[in-house]
This record gives C-alpha cells, sequence and structure tokens, in this order.
C-alpha cells in the first residue's frame, strides 16, 4: 500500500472511530456535569414514559429536554428514517461543534426520536448560531402507520417516503 493511500486510511479511521457513538458513555471524568434530563439514558427513560401514554400524552410537553425534530424520510422498506432537526454547524471535532447520531424507541403505536448530541466541550461558551443537521436511525421494524415523536412531544411529525430506487 502506497504512503498516501496508507495516510488517507489512517485519517479515515481516525475520524470514524472520533465519530458519535450510540451508547452512554458513562461517567465523565473532567468533572463536568450533565444537567438533569440531558444524560442519554434519561432521554430513553422520558421516550419510554412518552409511550407508556401514547396517544392520551401526545400534546405538547412542559419539559422541554431534547432536541425537536422538524421532519422525517422513511426508505421504501419503512425501516431507515432520515430525520432533520437544528443542530449547530460545526462537528465536535472543532471548538463549539457537536456530532449527533439518532435513536429509535419503538412501541406498536409510535416511535419516540431521541437526538443523541455528542460536543466538543460541554463547558464551552458558545454562540446561539444553529443550522439543519440529519441523522439517520433505523427501526426494529417497519413504521408502517406508527406515530414518529420527539421528546418535547409537538404534534406528531409528518413523514415523507423516499423515492424508490430506479
Amino acid at each position: 500500500m502506497s504512503r498516501t493511500l496508507w495516510c488517507a486510511a489512517l485519517t479515515v479511521i481516525v475520524a470514524l472511530s472520533a465519530g458519535c457513538d450510540a451508547s452512554d458513555p458513562g461517567p465523565r471524568t473532567d468533572g463536568y456535569q450533565l444537567p438533569a434530563g440531558e444524560s442519554w439514558a434519561e432521554q430513553r427513560k422520558l421516550a419510554e414514559s412518552i409511550l407508556a401514554g401514547y396517544p392520551a400524552t401526545a400534546s405538547p410537553s412542559q419539559d422541554l429536554r431534547g432536541t425537536a425534530i422538524e421532519s422525517a424520510t422513511v426508505d421504501p422498506a419503512g425501516t431507515t428514517m432520515v430525520v432533520t432537526f437544528t443542530g449547530v454547524p460545526d462537528p465536535a471535532a472543532s471548538p463549539c461543534g457537536a456530532d449527533y447520531a439518532a435513536e429509535a424507541v419503538e412501541s406498536a403505536e409510535a416511535v419516540v426520536v431521541i437526538i443523541l448530541e455528542q460536543r466538543h466541550a460541554y463547558d464551552e461558551i458558545c454562540t446561539g448560531l444553529g443550522m439543519t443537521r440529519t441523522a439517520t436511525l433505523h427501526l426494529s421494524q417497519p413504521l408502517a402507520d406508527r406515530a414518529v415523536l420527539d421528546l418535547p412531544q409537538s404534534p406528531p411529525i409528518t413523514v415523507s417516503a423516499a423515492p424508490s430506487p430506479s
């Protein structure tokens, strides 16, 4: 393998391994504590409580934890969904940046989408600039006629179908 190709492969491996992991990273070692409700485990519990009461709880929550989903598109099989939301412009490798991943908490009636955010640093002072970001998630079974919700419990999100491959 040529030196150029080897360096490019190593760069890709490092970039991928530094990305967002959908598993809970566990306790932080730098002394910073996430505000209540921002850990991935707490967001999963909130999603489970939304599903437990759905559709009775299908109204906006006073608890504004979590990221609001702006739109969603599902593939023809109904098992891969791309969601759009507002996030920070830069990746987590940059100051004030963040990487994102999406996770689905599912029931027979609905799917709650959680956006997982991995920030560059949690104690940075940054501007409030946001931009459209996307994340892809996989469902354990086809979406079919299930509602798609987010943690802030806006009305169910309208899901569009991705075009079938030609």
